[in-house]
């Protein structure tokens, strides 16, 4: 096994130095302790043993100090350490309560006095927790502030505004809705960049939802040790986007066994009433239902007779779910009325005309409005037939209110193993899983409430080593796999608008895209889809301390796939307004006067997006008082391209072979002319 990790880290230097990579090197989130050991009189002390220990779970890390008495330890996994510090002559010293957090440089100098080897001087006080060995702008959300901060959803993405520079931004066209994107995006920019250009990293490997570029969840609070926002002027190593990074560190175990339980309830029974909102002279209170239950376990690996992880190997388990029931308000529609449906229609702006011959129906001026008396032998019979799958109207003003139930479920599970393979190197496991299901909506009786189902699955594996060639040269090797798929789609038994006796090609799966009457009511959902997006990254960070420079030379190595088959548009987009010939929505569509009908072939590409790339940086510590940070990356852009080359385009050919439509009582959409099929509908032409 040695020789095997030993060839394995070989390769990965091999191809860090040699094969040209990266629209980003990851960096992982790790950390670095630095510091100057000296005497009582501030002379250097060269030749000294600083050994680092991650209190939790005794892991030890051993650097020396240089002939200025420099030492570092330029790549650390954030948690508590403490620095103890050997040298012959002097008395041992040990600083306690050292938290190093993700991606934070922190400086700890040594003072020696002279003593024997016996003595320690113990310091418990933690050390300034202030960077001076880097420019980087960045902040830290911990573990305390992620857990008692109040945090609405619990959705720890959210937190990243309470960084300087950081504000929320529109969530317009990056934010694909809750069908297509997993409902946890906190939409933001840092300093003035776009809100789709922040790099999202979990324990190194990407976390960004690669068709929008916005992030992927955050593991729940609770299985979060902190994240990092970097907003300006961080290494080299990071690139990719204009905007920060923000990176993610899960929680591992430690020697001793530690555990969670909770819930979080919220319940129309415990909520306030709306002040402002009444039905029936009542006040209405908050149907929200929220359930948030889950719990966590984490130690060291203990097989009883078999095998004893103590100090070597560690796991982390940490499990949410959410409950989420509400019977929300869906919205307010216009319907007609008896009156309207026997034909008489009020308080027009002009009159109605026939839209199959313009004449105009009988009406009478009453003041500034019309009332109009229209022939219901006239009406549309594929109107009269979708009136069927609507509520019935005994009112005179025809308003109805109806509610669209919302049942939404999540779940979540991470999982992480820590584990020692040998003196020089630790392996990471890491295995994230999160899914959303929205439940649709279909009443055969009152299609207002239609909406559609959805799933969405995401995975996040990582897979990391980290190899000690020597205490000044140490490499870390990451690869990572990322799967999110959300599919979406209408209940089965839904009907489509050929029901309906609309003459027009539709799809296989029944679905009604839209039918939309201005002002009045709409009807229909999105059509079905499916929208996959993959991603594998391959990455190697090495890090060489030589003399007064710690150097850093990265590869990474990323394939991105967005597999899109969408019905977009296939079921049609019928919609009625008002015109030069029609002055009601409502008479405009009972009489099947349609206004503008789109339909589409659909959405569908596989597409690639191949990176690759390479950085090295330096940080020359000049003096006590001057270091200088500077580095250089190389990140060739490739445009995403179709697997199979193919692209969408209009045929003129096949648009000619289909110049009439040779259905009796049909008529062309004359407004259209890419559009090759025949509806029922009529579209009234203006008058010359």
């Amino acid at each position: 096994m040695k020789r095997n990790i030993k060839l394995i880290q070989y390769l990965a230097t091999f191809c860090m130095i040699f094969i040209l990579g990266s629209d980003r090197a990851l960096g992982q989130g790790l950390a670095r302790i630095s510091g100057t050991v000296i005497d009582s009189t501030g002379a250097a002390v060269p030749g000294a043993t600083v050994v680092a220990t991650r209190l939790a779970t005794g892991e030890k890390n051993t650097a020396t100090s240089n002939g200025e008495g420099e030492y570092v330890f330029p790549s650390l996994p954030p948690a508590d350490y403490s620095v103890g510090v050997t040298a012959n002559g002097f008395a041992n010293f040990l600083q306690k309560s050292v938290v190093l957090q993700a991606d934070q440089a922190v400086t700890v100098n040594v003072k020696l006095n002279v003593g024997s080897s016996t003595q320690t001087v113990n310091v418990d006080s933690a050390p300034p927790q202030v960077d001076t060995t880097t420019g980087t702008l960045s902040q830290v959300i911990d573990e305390k502030r992620v857990n008692d901060l109040p945090l609405n959803g619990r959705n720890a993405a959210a937190l990243t505004t309470l960084v300087p520079g950081v504000v929320v931004a529109p969530s317009a066209n990056i934010d694909q809705g809750q069908t297509k994107t997993f409902p946890v995006v906190a939409a933001v920019t840092i300093n003035g960049t776009r809100a789709n250009q922040v790099n999202y990293m979990l324990d190194g490997g990407n976390n960004v939802d690669e068709y929008t570029n916005v992030n992927a969840p955050f593991p729940m609070p609770d299985a979060l040790q902190e994240f990092s926002v970097q907003t300006s002027n961080y290494n080299a190593e990071y690139g990719q986007n204009a905007g920060g990074v923000v990176n993610i560190i899960t929680r591992g175990g430690g020697n001793k066994f530690h555990g969670s339980a909770f819930e979080f309830v919220r319940n129309r029974e415990f909520n306030a009433a709306n002040y402002f909102s009444y039905v029936n002279g009542k006040k209405t209170v908050d149907p929200l239902k929220r359930n948030q239950f889950g719990g966590t376990f984490g130690g060291p690996v203990i097989l009883p007779h078999i095998y004893n992880g103590q100090d070597k190997a560690f796991f982390f388990f940490g499990m949410e779910a959410t409950r989420l029931r509400t019977n929300g308000v869906g919205g307010t529609s216009f319907l007609p009325t008896p009156a309207q449906l026997g034909g008489t229609f009020t308080g027009l702006s002009s009159p109605i005309l026939n839209p199959k011959t313009l004449a105009p129906y009988p009406c009478t001026p009453t003041g500034s409005t019309f009332t109009c008396t229209v022939n219901p032998n006239d009406y549309n019979k594929s109107s009269l037939a979708l009136l069927k799958y609507l509520p019935t109207i005994s009112g005179n003003d025809g308003t109805y209110q109806f509610f669209r139930p919302s049942r939404q479920n999540f779940i979540e599970y991470t999982g992480r193993i820590d584990q020692s393979l040998s003196k020089n190197d630790r392996l990471l496991l890491r295995y994230f899983y999160d899914s959303f299901d929205n439940a649709g909506v279909l009443d055969t009786t009152n299609l207002l409430s239609y909406s559609d189902q959805a799933a969405i699955r995401y995975h996040n594996a990582l897979i990391t080593e980290t190899h000690t060639f020597t205490s000044r040269l140490l490499n870390n090797f990451s690869l990572s796999y990322q799967i999110e798929n959300a599919s979406r789609g209408p209940l089965a038994g839904a009907p489509n608008v050929t029901d309906l006796g609309v003459n027009v090609w539709q799809p296989p799966f029944k679905q009604i895209n839209q039918i939309q009457v201005a002002g009045f009511f709409t009807i229909g959902d999105n059509p079905a889809a499916s929208f996959r997006r993959n991603n594998y990254t391959l990455s190697d960070d090495l890090h060489w301390v030589i003399g007064s420079h710690t150097l850093g030379f990265g590869f990474h190595g990323e394939l991105a796939k967005v597999d899109v088959n969408n019905q977009f548009q296939q079921p049609g987009i019928f919609q009625f307004n008002s015109n030069a010939s029609i002055s009601n929505p409502l008479a405009d569509f009972l009489l099947g006067g349609l206004t503008n009908f789109q339909q589409a072939s659909g959405q569908y590409f596989n597409n690639r997006y191949h990176v690759t790339g390479y950085y090295a940086q330096d940080s020359w510590k000049v003096n006590r008082r001057l270091i200088l940070a500077y580095g250089v990356r190389y990140e060739p852009f490739a445009p995403q391209h179709e697997k199979s080359e193919r692209q969408g385009m209009f045929s003129p050919s096949a648009r000619a072979a289909d110049a009439s439509c040779g259905t009796t009582g049909t008529s062309r959409i004359d407004s259209f002319p890419q559009c090759v099929q025949c509806v029922s509908f009529v579209i009234p032409r203006r008058p010359d």
